[in-house]
């Protein structure tokens, strides 16, 4: 019963969504619908009239009732060709709108949720359920045809002989519940191989995309990786072949029912107009409707155990949506505090864990950013560096009372008017694949069409001759005139967002020239601190070179921090800043 009550909620909610989205074209299809339920009884009706009418005399009367057929024909011809490309156009519609709502759902997620390995076949799952709502409106409005149709044609038998009507009726209901007792099976199914299908898609993507096939070539890796694809193939394969098994096995044992049924009718009919009292016409008249009957109810029952399994996965989705516009909600009341930085970034024993780690990322870290400093992170891979940073940008939810900027607690503080006023520029920056001009635009979009000042700022960092169509070069795969960069030009278009933001206080370079050589890197270096003179910037880096520019250092180690100092207090010291000096020093001399 609570199924049933489940399946009621979803599917409501299901058809509202679609109606609310385009009211006259599902009028429209609900009329269509409905009048198809009424034409395939009276054409059954006319049908079995047109055969008695044969032994007649009066071929006026056949001609009219021929006329009337085909005449209702002609009309259902027209409806359902036009329903059908006006529900093709809902159905594109709509699904474009479920995949704007599944971005939106993306976007209020927290960072450290979409980062979770759990979160990518969540997603997939997530764009499977999505495609349920139209789904399910689609099976309530055949739903609807569907009774209509089982109730004409019972009465339809019921006229002719009550014991016929009510055999339909039992078979398509036995047939029905047939379907209904594999639902939740398929349900788990669908479910393990929407989860299932990432690993070979994965493996598919790394043997095909452009970018990995330098290393498969070179290590000679598409065997090993190949095998590794089948075998993740052949887990959903088993799958479905399960999935397709149980539904063989449902419309195997339907069919069965069906025949015998048939057989039963045929004897019980063939003995009536023995005994005159059916004609040969109740006979078309009968088997016609027999078979729509009893199909119509069978495929009741099958669309509502589609409409159940439908309904288990809006469920889904929908307490997700619940759940990350709770959060967001949350975040909002919380995080109600205009953002202003006047003094300092202070961090007060932060800790911090990745999910499925027992070790912390960050832990016990304090410290101090003044307002207007340059300040440099150094470490190793793995020393939280970047973990830092993402928490420091309000990415990373920490617990209240840790971090504070101007001695508010950033939790307090409305991320949305933050990030208006902090910008970063990430190791693993996204290279756009559109064209030069929205690559520097992202960082300020509202500059998409300034091409003067793009210009400008490409000419400075030395990259504008290298676009053969200037600022509309495409750049990428997308199109057969894209052009690719070198990981240094990719890294220089990425730092050009800097470039173009006006309001920015804080400034965080994350391995900001990671793929340039030394003396590039110094130039470049002394480009972005002129143009941030003003401005607090923070710089992570393993290179000496750019943390000995930085007004105070902070050296990490394990998640903690190891030593902080000026460049010149530690490197007559002992630790790790001086060994990374000295590995490093003759690169810069």
């Amino acid at each position: 019963m609570n199924q049933l009550f489940k399946t009621l909620k979803y599917s409501k909610i299901s058809f509202i969504k679609v109606f609310q989205f385009n009211k006259p074209i599902v009028l429209f299809s609900l009329a269509v619908y409905i009048f198809n339920s009424i034409q395939s009884n009276i054409n059954i009706y006319l049908t079995g009239m047109l055969v008695n009418q044969f032994q007649s005399q009066s071929i006026s009367i056949v001609i009219q009732t021929i006329m009337m057929i085909a005449g209702l024909q002609i009309f259902k011809l027209i409806l359902d060709t036009f329903s059908r490309y006006k529900n093709l156009q809902l159905s594109i519609n709509f699904a474009q709108r479920s995949q704007a709502d599944l971005i939106h759902i993306v976007a209020q997620t927290e960072l450290l949720d979409k980062e979770h390995p759990k979160f990518k076949s969540d997603f997939l799952y997530w764009s499977y359920a999505s495609g349920q709502y139209y789904n399910s409106y689609l099976g309530t409005i055949q739903l609807t045809q569907q009774i209509i149709t089982s109730i004409l044609g019972f009465y339809l038998l019921s006229s002719s002989f009550i014991l016929l009507g009510l055999m339909a009726v039992i078979i398509g209901i036995i047939r029905g519940a047939v379907e209904l007792s594999s639902v939740r099976h398929r349900v788990l199914l669908n479910q393990e191989i929407q989860k299932k299908t990432r690993e070979h898609y994965y493996y598919f993507f790394l043997l095909t995309e452009t970018q990995h096939q330098k290393e498969m070539m070179l290590y000679r890796l598409v065997n090993h990786f190949k095998e590794s694809w089948e075998t993740a193939k052949k887990k959903v394969n088993m799958l479905e072949l399960k999935l397709e098994k149980l539904n063989i096995n449902r419309y195997r044992v339907g069919q069965l029912l069906s025949t015998l049924n048939y057989s039963v009718i045929l004897i019980i009919i063939a003995v009536l107009i023995a005994n005159q009292r059916l004609t040969i016409g109740d006979y078309v008249t009968i088997t016609m409707a027999l078979s729509m009957t009893e199909n119509n109810i069978a495929a009741l029952f099958q669309g509502l155990s589609t409409l159940m399994e439908s309904a288990n996965h809006i469920e889904q989705l929908e307490n997700n949506k619940e759940l990350v516009q709770r959060q967001s909600i949350s975040t909002q009341e919380t995080g109600s505090s205009p953002f202003f930085f006047h003094q300092e970034i202070k961090v007060n024993d932060l800790t911090f864990y990745y999910p499925n780690r027992e070790k912390p990322a960050l832990s016990h870290i304090s410290l101090r950013i003044p307002k207007g400093k340059k300040i440099a992170i150094v470490g190793a891979n793995g020393s939280g560096k970047s973990t830092l940073i993402k928490v420091l940008l309000g990415l990373y939810k920490v617990p209240p009372h840790v971090v504070f900027i101007d001695d508010v607690g950033i939790e307090q503080i409305n991320r949305e008017d933050m990030w208006q006023k902090t910008s970063a520029v990430f190791q693993d920056f996204i290279k756009y694949t559109t064209d030069v001009r929205e690559n520097v635009a992202v960082g300020n979009i509202g500059q998409l069409h300034n091409s003067e000042r793009i210009e400008h700022i490409l000419e400075n960092l030395g990259l504008l001759d290298e676009f053969p169509k200037g600022i509309d070069t495409k750049l990428g795969n997308l199109d057969d005139d894209s052009v690719n960069l070198s990981g240094g030009q990719w890294q220089k278009l990425a730092l050009s967002r800097i470039f173009i933001r006006d309001k920015d206080e804080v400034i965080v370079l994350d391995e900001p020239t990671a793929a340039l050589d030394p003396m590039s890197e110094v130039n470049l270096m002394n480009q972005i601190l002129a143009h941030c003179y003003d401005k607090t910037v923070l710089l992570i880096s393993h290179r000496i070179g750019i943390a000995r520019q930085a007004d105070h250092i902070i050296v990490m180690q394990d998640g903690g921090i190891a030593e902080e100092g000026t460049h010149q207090e530690l490197i007559i010291g002992t630790g790790p800043y001086q060994m990374m000096w000295e590995q490093q020093r003759e690169w810069y001399e």
